[in-house]
């Protein structure tokens, strides 16, 4: 319903271990990636490392990520850059931009 009101043509919904599911190979490459995991797990670097491959982001692809605004956020990988970087509360949102390649 979301996806339809938001006028999206072409919507996957992955429900697993998203670290898992992307070290399996992704078949495709994503325009936008959402990264919320629990603070303090360790996942947000984990996912960040994974992405910074080049095999799953399009190029120019752009990534939110929130951490605890206690932290610092994980660095973005090589030639990725920051777009927007935010805190509200104990939340730090970036909305960074992957290398055009």
């Amino acid at each position: 319903a979301n996806a339809s009101r938001l006028g999206a043509t072409e919507i996957e919904i992955v429900t697993s271990e998203a670290i898992a599911w992307l070290r399996r190979g992704v078949k495709r490459r994503y325009d936008i990636v959402f990264l919320d995991p629990p603070f303090h797990s360790g996942l947000l670097e984990q996912a960040m490392d994974v992405l910074g491959n080049g095999e799953i982001l399009s190029p120019g692809a752009l990534v939110y990520l929130e951490s605890d605004s206690n932290e610092a956020p994980p660095q973005p990988p090589e030639g990725w850059s920051v777009y927007r970087d935010k805190r509200a509360g104990q939340v730090a949102y970036r909305l960074l931009r992957a290398r055009e390649y």
